[in-house]
C-alpha cells in the first residue's frame, strides 16, 4: 500500500512539471503501470481479503463445530459422570442400608439374647428369695412355737409356783384360824388400862405400840417379863402382871392382840 502511494506521488510529480511531451507520455505510461499496478494490487488484496474472511469464516465454523462438538463431549462425558456417580451412590447407599439391616438385626438378636438372660437371672433370683422367704418363714414359725413352747412352760411354771405360794397362803391362813378359834378368849381388861382398848397406846410414856408388834414378839416379850430378860423400867410392873401365866395363856394373849 506504501509503495503504491510514492508511485502516485511520483506520476503526479511528473505530470505537473510538464518536461514535454516524451515525459508527458512516460508518465502517462506510468500513470497507466500505476493504475495496473494498483488495480492489480487491489483485485490482490480483495482476493486476499476473500481469502482471509473465507479462512476466517472456514476456522470459526472449525472452531463453533470443535466447541460444539466438546461441549458434546464435555456434556456425554457430565453424564456418563454422573450417571456412574449416581450408580456408584445406589450402590454405595444399598450396601450401607444392608449393613445397617444387619447391624440392626444383630443388635436386635443381642437384646433379644440379653433380655431372655435377664429374664431368667430374674426368674432365678426370685425363685431364691421365694425359697429364702419359705426358709425364713420355716424358721420363724419354728422358733416362734419354740417361744410359744417355753412361754407355755414358763406360765405353767408359773401357775404351779403360784397355787403352791397360794395353797402354803391358805394352809398358813387355815393354821392362824384354827389358832384363833382353839385359843379361848382371855380378859385383857386389867391391861388396856395402861396400853388401851386395842393395844394402840404407848404405856406410861415408855412402851411399844403392842398391836404393831407381831404375835412372835408378844410372846418373846412376855416371856422375858416373866424371867426378867426383857423390859426397861417398868419391867417389874410387868413380871407381876404375867407371873402365873404359863406358856399356852402367853400363847393365846400374843395371838389374840396380834390378830
Amino acid at each position: 500500500m506504501t509503495k503504491l502511494t510514492v508511485l502516485s506521488v511520483v506520476a503526479a510529480s511528473l505530470l505537473l512539471v510538464g518536461c514535454g511531451e516524451e515525459v508527458k507520455e512516460t508518465a502517462k505510461a506510468a500513470t497507466e503501470t500505476v493504475a495496473e499496478k494498483t488495480s492489480a494490487a487491489v483485485d490482490t488484496t480483495k482476493e486476499a481479503a476473500s481469502a482471509v474472511a473465507e479462512k476466517t469464516t472456514e476456522v470459526a465454523t472449525d472452531a463453533v463445530d470443535a466447541t460444539k462438538e466438546a461441549a458434546s463431549t464435555v456434556a456425554e462425558k457430565t453424564t456418563e459422570v454422573a450417571t456412574d456417580a449416581k450408580d456408584a451412590v445406589v450402590e454405595k447407599t444399598s450396601a450401607a442400608v444392608d449393613t445397617t439391616k444387619e447391624a440392626a438385626s444383630a443388635v436386635a438378636e443381642k437384646t433379644a439374647e440379653v433380655a431372655t438372660d435377664a429374664k431368667d437371672a430374674v426368674v432365678e433370683t426370685a425363685g431364691d428369695a421365694v425359697d429364702a422367704t419359705k426358709e425364713a418363714a420355716t424358721a420363724a414359725v419354728e422358733k416362734t412355737a419354740e417361744v410359744a413352747t417355753d412361754a407355755k412352760e414358763a406360765v405353767v411354771e408359773t401357775a404351779a409356783a403360784t397355787t403352791d405360794a397360794a395353797a402354803e397362803k391358805v394352809e398358813e391362813s387355815k393354821e392362824a384360824v384354827a389358832e384363833k378359834v382353839a385359843a379361848p378368849a382371855v380378859d385383857l381388861a386389867a391391861c388396856a388400862a395402861c396400853h388401851g382398848t386395842d393395844f394402840e397406846k404407848v404405856a406410861m410414856g415408855v412402851s411399844k405400840v403392842v398391836k404393831d408388834m407381831s404375835k412372835e414378839d408378844i410372846a418373846t416379850a412376855l416371856k422375858g417379863y416373866q424371867d426378867g430378860s426383857y423390859g426397861g423400867n417398868m419391867k417389874a410392873l410387868m413380871k407381876g402382871q404375867v407371873a402365873g401365866w404359863d406358856a399356852a395363856k402367853i400363847e393365846a394373849v400374843s395371838a389374840q392382840i396380834a390378830k
